[in-house]
């Protein structure tokens, strides 16, 4: 509660989102992981917090949960939770923020509203020459071993 003057009221929760992918350049088949965290800046606690993110077409969930829920989030506490995910296909793709929907301790509903249009990621194609790579050296290696006998 705040009171100035003649006027008093009720301070609301403050939710402060932060999303972010980890690395945001993989090539197919490796993992981004996925990391959010919603903090209540303010003493007065937020109810009901659900935390729900989409994967976005071509990438799967490989581990975790995107989506969480929290029956009471204090003042000045926060909420973390973490996924990994994977693309089968090569591209350039904006991966949206998630949604954040809480209530007041007067039960209203509030939704966070996001400034960004999401967060981009690259995809690239598995390059054959890194296992050329692999394969050569194993047997330049094979090649010098056999030589020094």
């Amino acid at each position: 509660k705040f009171k100035m003057g003649r006027y008093q009221g009720t301070i609301l929760p403050k939710l402060e989102v932060k999303k972010a992918v980890s690395p945001d350049r993989v090539t197919v088949g490796e993992g981004m992981r996925v990391t959010i965290t919603v903090t209540n800046s303010t003493d007065t606690a937020a109810h009901n917090v659900s935390i729900s993110d989409d994967i976005p077409y071509p990438f799967i969930l490989s581990e975790g949960t995107p989506a969480v829920s929290v029956e009471t989030l204090e003042g000045n506490e926060s909420v973390t939770l973490s996924y990994l995910m994977r693309s089968a296909s090569p591209g350039n793709f904006i991966i949206p923020e998630p949604r954040v929907i809480f209530e007041d301790q007067f039960g209203r509903e509030y939704c966070y509203h996001f400034q960004s249009e999401g967060i981009p990621v690259s995809v690239l194609e598995e390059s054959p020459m890194g296992w050329f790579l692999v394969i050569g050296g194993l047997i330049f290696f094979s090649f010098l071993s056999v030589r020094k006998k």
